[in-house]
């Protein structure tokens, strides 16, 4: 097997540092850290992650075409630490770790009531919407999203939303007017010249 090692500086701004962590991967993963991705391993390898503070850490590996896990690790008060993705199972150097798969993302959209619109996903998912729509099949990322007339000739709203795997977004859609998120407030950016 091919060993990649890369070495991420990880910068912590709360409590003393105490143990470096390390990634050992036998697939492409991206590990985040607080809502960020902090290191990307495009195939089988090691990766440093970097100085944690003692105690427990929350990480989410996320896995291409798959749904990501999330588990929390225990950091030593000295000494290393290696978190291990084996066949799509975390373990550490210290033992096996619990892992929950997150659901997909889901995206929803409300209308007022009487009004009807075609939504379009990046640019070829059409979906009609009249009254209530949730998309529960779309992989976590960025996605652009344009809400249209039922004929297609009216552009009423576009823009992009982030969507991450267990989280909800759902806009709020009237007839000239801007779409209103609820859920993760700031998954929503509408394009340049919309108003939030």
């Amino acid at each position: 097997m091919l060993h990649r090692t890369l070495t991420i500086g990880l910068f912590l701004s709360t409590g003393a540092v105490a143990g470096t962590v390390h990634f050992e991967t036998d697939a492409a993963a991206t590990v985040v850290h607080r809502g960020a991705p902090i290191a990307r391993a495009p195939g089988p390898g090691v990766l440093t992650l970097g100085e944690f503070p003692e105690g427990p850490a929350g990480l989410e590996i996320q896995r291409p075409r798959l749904a990501p896990l999330r588990a929390t690790v225990h950091v030593p008060a000295k000494g290393e630490l290696t978190v291990r993705l084996s066949n799509h199972n975390i373990s550490t150097s210290s033992g096996a770790v619990q892992a929950i798969e997150l659901p997909p993302p889901i995206l929803a959209f409300r209308t007022e009531p009487g009004e009807t619109f075609a939504v379009i996903i990046d640019g070829k998912d059409a979906h009609a919407l009249a009254g209530e729509l949730a998309l529960k099949s779309l992989q976590s990322g960025r996605h652009t999203v344009e809400i249209r007339s039922t004929d297609l000739l009216t552009v009423w709203v576009k823009g992009t939303v982030d969507l991450l795997a267990g989280d909800a977004v759902v806009l709020g859609l009237s007839e000239g007017r801007m779409a209103v998120a609820d859920g993760l407030h700031s998954a929503w950016t509408p394009a340049r010249g919309d108003s939030q």
